[in-house]
């Protein structure tokens, strides 16, 4: 193995900081509780895509940003459109939304972790090849958020548009 081998997974891993495992152990958790329906309310329909694009901030003034919003855009459509006919309980009276139980936000949230965890490792390790990975990063980024957002964003328009 040139250049790379287990010692330096060994290495990289042990560099890591604690709340960056600490992270990983909340999505993971968030992810498992997605397995089985649950009651979702409605400000954490509207604040979790804005925290997966808060993330994105300082890389959203990048000159490659369009790539992160072409992807988002694109993935927001799709996660729209597969969701639109899900089998949705809603509760007007407790502002909450019953969602089928689904592994693809774990799927989603380890995928993001894993994206910027190698981002993160380059920009500190290699800020040259950084440079090259940002775009397949943001474009990761994008749809990986988008696809969620999309999600969400589905849930309040059938929310509000609920007459029941």
């Amino acid at each position: 193995m040139n250049g790379f081998s287990f010692n330096t997974l060994t290495a990289i891993v042990r560099g890591t900081p604690p709340w960056v495992w600490l992270i990983l152990a909340y999505l993971v958790y968030v992810g498992l509780e997605a397995l089985k329906p649950r009651l979702i309310s409605l400000q954490r329909l509207i604040i979790m895509p804005l925290i997966l694009i808060a993330a994105k901030a300082r890389m959203l003034m990048q000159p490659g940003a369009w790539i992160y919003f072409a992807f988002f855009l694109g993935s927001a459509l799709v996660g729209y459109w597969m969701i639109r006919k899900a089998d949705l309980k809603i509760y007007k009276d407790r502002k909450m939304i019953l969602s089928p139980g689904s592994p693809l936000l774990l799927v989603i949230l380890i995928s993001i972790f894993v994206t910027r965890y190698y981002s993160g490792y380059l920009q500190a390790t290699n800020p040259e090849e950084f440079k090259n990975y940002l775009p397949i990063d943001m474009g990761i980024s994008g749809l990986l958020s988008g696809y969620f957002s999309g999600q969400r964003f589905c849930y309040l328009i059938r929310y509000y548009r609920d007459t029941g």
